[in-house]
């Protein structure tokens, strides 16, 4: 019999098969009985790896806690962060804050993140963000004259009182016509 060759083992000895090591591990040198592991907060997507090298951190915003080998690092989820490659975990946002998944930081409330974004973005006029997770329109009959809200107030005026003055809708802002 000869040796099973780095990248595969030997599932028991005089075995005259030699399987690859599956994804989420290695073998660096023949002969080997089983194949080592990738460490928590690394992942390693290829079967037959023959290095360490091959296991890769986990990226931002992504976590692996299994020493057990894993093929893939899984999103944080929404209301969680992982600010460093290579977690193992995920980190709730502070009260007020938010993040949609899959993302290092948390945002505060009025504001969002992009997942490939590294910062904050304020919500825009009509919009607004409870737990900064993501902005969303307000309603109809509703409005938020700046950005950054955190709820959206008001009824709709679809006509101008008499006079002149600067009126609030859906759509925001605007000067009405003198009557």
């Amino acid at each position: 019999c000869s040796a099973c060759v780095a990248g595969t083992y030997s599932p028991s000895a005089g075995s005259s098969s030699c399987p690859m090591c599956v994804a989420g591990s290695y073998n660096s040198a023949s002969g080997q009985a089983v194949c080592t592991s990738c460490p928590a907060g690394t992942f390693n997507a290829n079967s037959g790896s023959t290095s360490s090298s091959s296991c890769s951190l986990c990226a931002i915003g992504t976590y692996n806690p299994s020493a057990l080998g894993a093929s893939t690092c899984s999103s944080c989820p929404a209301g969680k962060y992982a600010a460093t490659v290579g977690s193992t975990t995920c980190t709730d946002c502070a009260s007020r804050l938010g993040s949609p998944g899959g993302s290092g930081i948390c945002c505060p409330d009025g504001s969002y993140i992009l997942p490939s974004s590294s910062g904050c973005l304020q919500c825009n006029i009509n919009s607004y963000s409870v737990g900064g997770a993501v902005c969303s329109s307000c309603a109809a009959g509703t409005y938020a004259t700046l950005t950054g809200s955190t709820a959206c107030t008001g009824q709709v005026v679809s006509t101008c009182p008499a006079g002149s003055g600067i009126v609030f809708n859906q759509f925001g802002c605007y000067l009405c016509a003198i009557n």
